[in-house]
């Protein structure tokens, strides 16, 4: 039996149902036994779920491992026995530390993640597989980013990419929740502020779901951005950040600024313009940076794109090149993202040379 299993989930020929079918049935069977099972259905599961992420955008919810609530719900239920097994074992005084049950997950998994963020934000669909994805998705990421996060460690580069999707599904939602607003059709938004009448659930619990997601992406991702900084790796998040998501975190600071946003806005906007502070004052504007600016500066008003002899002002030199092209209104960039946040960003630098 169990040789017959093992065989299934390594077929190339087998469909994604007939996969998830053997492996939920290998781990919730009680006379199913092989070695490390539990171990070899997290490893397969994690290695299914990344296998088309990026390769598949369109394809139906059922014949793509990433966009299939079984393979999440296998997930989930994995994760919820080491998280059960990792608490029996803390309260143990015979155990030893409360992470050593867990093994150590070596694929980028939080990829899946970000193509699940990126594959629902623009989606209008409310029906009940997608509501149970996001949703079984959002726990996992959960168990991933607290219980069982000491086993799980994506590089920078990898939680840069949900963090990105992240932002564009803020921006989207945004501009979502203003068009209703603006045709008079809120109703699919309103229980966001907990209004009295609720409406059916698979009207809006994407959005309610991505939410959930972005919040507790924002908060690891700070916390992630302090401990690379105390790795002496600053040069990499500054450049990740800087090429890539400048702007749209000054867009989401805008959009969550705003005091006639939404109330869905307004209900959520000290958390999440509080993240992206402190994500942008941690990786721009640090005491350990602020003094070399000012190099970077005179470098720029002698030599067009000069840098040291090390190329160590480069990375700096990128920040300067974005605000300017921000203020110049550079192709197809709005400055009311960034002019409003600039006094922000000085505020940011001062206290930062302050406290360094």
């Amino acid at each position: 039996m169990a040789q017959a299993i093992a065989r299934t989930l390594k077929s190339t020929t087998i469909s994604v149902d007939e996969k998830i079918g053997a492996a939920t049935q290998a781990w919730n069977s009680k006379t199913v036994f092989f070695p490390h099972k539990d171990e070899f259905l997290l490893e397969w599961l994690c290695t299914s779920l990344l296998k088309f992420v990026g390769k598949n955008a369109e394809s139906p919810l059922t014949e793509t491992p990433y966009l299939h609530a079984a393979y999440w719900a296998l997930f989930k239920d994995i994760l919820e026995h080491y998280v059960s097994s990792t608490k029996r074992k803390f309260n143990d005084r015979n155990s030893h530390t409360s992470s050593s049950s867990f093994p150590t997950i070596r694929v980028p998994v939080i990829l899946a993640f970000a193509a699940v963020v990126e594959r629902f934000t623009n989606s209008k669909s409310g029906s009940a597989d997608t509501i149970q994805l996001l949703e079984t998705a959002q726990a996992c990421f959960h168990y991933l980013s607290t219980e069982l996060s000491a086993s799980y460690r994506p590089t920078i580069e990898h939680f840069s990419t949900l963090i990105f999707n992240i932002l564009e599904a803020l921006e989207y939602q945004y501009g979502e929740l203003n068009a209703a607003r603006r045709n008079g059709d809120v109703t699919g938004f309103r229980w966001h502020a907990h209004s009295n009448a609720k409406p059916e659930k698979g009207a809006i619990s994407s959005h309610t779901i991505l939410w959930k997601i972005n919040r507790s992406s924002l908060c690891k991702y700070f916390h992630s951005n302090i401990e690379i900084r105390n790795r002496s790796c600053f040069p990499q998040i500054f450049t990740i950040i800087i090429s890539k998501m400048f702007l749209p975190f000054l867009k989401v600071h805008w959009i969550f600024s705003q005091p006639s946003a939404p109330e869905y806005i307004t209900k959520n906007a000290q958390s999440v313009t509080t993240f992206v502070a402190n994500i942008l004052g941690h990786s721009l504007f640090h005491g350990e940076i602020i003094s070399e600016y000012a190099v970077v500066l005179q470098a720029v008003g002698v030599v067009e794109g000069s840098v040291s002899n090390k190329g160590q002002t480069y990375h700096h030199k990128m920040l300067f090149d974005q605000l300017n092209e921000l203020i110049g209104g550079g192709e197809g960039e709005n400055p009311r993202y960034g002019m409003p946040n600039f006094p922000h960003a000085f505020n940011l630098q001062g206290h930062a040379t302050y406290n360094g």
